[in-house]
């Protein structure tokens, strides 16, 4: 099903992330591993780029997995309350392993770290990651984008063109066939990480074994194509992008 996919996504998001300081600490297991908020905690250092300060190492009573958890929860709780939105992740809820906040805790910093910046026609971030998707497949051959439901995300097109747009060598574009969703996703996912290191957040696999329901729900496909547009957007964007990040993250 579609949120056994969209649970594999965040995962995969969040430790690509956390690998590049602590391959050790990859998360497995939510419902386990998050309880000491160790692996929370090097998440938001990796993402914000700053130590959040001193917290417990080894932390073996509640009392002391609860301070880690607060540490690292604060900014996702500071990101909620600047949008003004009334949600606050606790950390016996980590403790206690609810899969579905945190779930909702790491949509929470995808938006934050990936998405909410994207500008396009001064869209909102959500329509111009779609817009910029647009833009650049407009004159591609059965590639035509109306929505993140689009079936040219679904069956690999869309996401060939993109690559194809920014570099032609790196995609046989005109040899693609619609037809071939799956293989069409699995060269545009190998391109992307062996050319541009972009992690690949799902396997085919799970949409080849489950075609009748499993699907790229559309947080899956922002959080994929946020790291497209971060590659592939000008360089003046890029820069604006880290400026605001810089700031976000003092």
């Amino acid at each position: 099903p579609w949120e056994a996919i969209q649970l594999k996504t965040f995962l995969n998001w969040a430790n690509s992330f956390i690998q590049t300081t602590d391959p050790d600490l990859k998360i497995l297991d939510p419902k386990t591993e998050l309880a000491d908020g160790i692996r929370l905690i090097k998440l938001m250092e990796n993402l914000t780029g700053e130590k959040l300060g001193r917290y417990h190492k080894k932390p073996k009573m509640k009392m002391q997995m609860v301070e880690n958890l607060n540490l690292a929860l604060k900014i996702v709780n500071d990101a909620l309350k600047n949008k003004k939105i009334g949600l606050f992740y606790s950390a016996e809820d980590m403790i206690d392993g609810n899969i579905k906040l945190f779930m909702g805790m790491l949509w929470v910093c995808i938006s934050k770290f990936m998405i909410d910046f994207i500008k396009e026609d001064d869209k909102n971030a959500r329509d111009a990651l779609l817009l910029w998707c647009q833009k650049k497949t407009a004159n591609y051959d059965n590639v035509t984008i109306e929505s993140y439901r689009s079936e040219d995300f679904q069956n690999g097109m869309a996401f060939c063109a993109l690559l194809h747009k920014h570099n032609p060598k790196s995609v046989d574009f005109a040899s693609l066939s619609p037809a071939n969703k799956c293989d069409n996703l699995e060269l545009a996912m190998d391109v992307a990480n062996q050319h541009y290191g972009i992690p690949k957040l799902i396997d085919v696999s799970d949409i080849r074994a489950s075609p009748e329901t499993a699907y790229l729900d559309e947080k899956t496909l922002m959080t994929y194509l946020s790291f497209l547009w971060k590659q592939f957007a000008s360089s003046k964007k890029v820069e604006r992008v880290m400026g605001h990040v810089s700031k976000i993250c003092r």
